[in-house]
């Protein structure tokens, strides 16, 4: 028996981030995080979950005039900190 795992990307509550909020998460004050699980059946008929953590970091290249670019960064859960989703 296969078993289907069918999740929402999104809630209806989220909304696009004011200019306030976005100036914040430039300076470093507030955090984007995207987390969850990925879960599908492999090739032997098992169930795997794959947890996925990451954060929004923007940054600014000194040796380019000071340009701001942003990238995710992964953070990986230490062993003992290791959750279910």
């Amino acid at each position: 028996m296969k078993t289907e795992y069918r999740t929402p990307l999104w809630k209806e509550d989220l909304k696009p981030l004011s200019a306030v909020e976005i100036e914040s998460v430039d300076k470093g004050m507030s955090f984007i995080h995207v987390y969850g699980a990925i879960r599908y059946v492999d090739v032997f008929d098992d169930p795997q979950k794959v947890p996925f953590h990451y954060r929004w970091e923007t940054a600014y290249q000194s040796w380019f005039g000071g340009t701001k670019f942003g990238q995710w960064i992964e953070i990986k859960p230490k062993n003992d900190e290791k959750k279910e989703t």
